[in-house]
């Protein structure tokens, strides 16, 4: 366990011990949010760390972890995207399955109910198609298929879902008004959404407080 010393804040850039992680693997990605962290190595596998209020690291009943700690639960599955909400995480592996945990207080998590989920649970709603990305905002989801159909599910309050209404979505549901766009890549703000197409054309929605 880590001391307390170890435990305040660091003002200047500092290296992560090297044996927290596999040494068969190189990181790939790595990705920080509100108060944790996560890294993809280049053979898939996923690593989280900090805070673990509401499940938000995968691990059951770990409300801290000081160190990286491999996410065991994800078995051999092999994660190519990784998204990190304020509260919840998503994570899509090369077979395009979607897997989510953390809070699910809005039904971000997209299995149907709005319980919190404190380890890892594919989305079963999606195994019908092949996930390509993915991205989480403060309480919602967006997934994109192969086939650029755009999906979101979670807190819709102000918009940020795109299905013309203001209602929270506990499953995935396509995003009709650009079905026929070949989008390529989406995005989560806080409360807001964006979606890019192969022609370059970009859609926003959801919260527009600042423009």
């Amino acid at each position: 366990m880590p001391s307390e010393e170890n435990c305040k804040e660091i003002s200047v850039p500092h290296q992560l011990e090297p044996e927290n992680f596999s040494s068969a693997s190189l990181l790939a990605q790595v990705y920080a949010s509100y108060y944790y962290s996560a890294a993809v190595t280049d053979s898939g596998e996923v690593y989280t760390w900090g805070s673990g209020e509401f499940g938000r690291l995968g691990y059951v009943d770990i409300k801290k972890q000081p160190q990286p700690r491999l996410l065991v639960e994800l078995g051999s599955n092999v994660i190519v995207k990784l998204s990190l909400g304020y509260y919840h995480a998503a994570a899509v592996s090369d077979k395009g399955t979607v897997f989510t945990w953390g809070r699910g207080i809005n039904g971000q998590l997209g299995h149907g109910s709005i319980l919190n989920e404190d380890s890892v649970r594919p989305v079963s709603a999606l195994t019908h198609c092949v996930i390509v990305d993915i991205a989480c905002g403060e309480s919602h989801t967006l997934a994109l298929s192969d086939k650029h159909e755009v999906y979101t599910w979670g807190g819709g309050q102000l918009g940020q879902l795109g299905h013309g209404d203001f209602l929270r979505q506990s499953l995935p549901l396509k995003v009709a008004n650009i079905s026929d766009e070949q989008i390529v890549k989406v995005s989560c703000g806080k409360r807001h959404s964006a979606a890019f197409t192969h022609e370059g054309k970009l859609f926003t929605w959801g919260s527009n407080e600042y423009g």
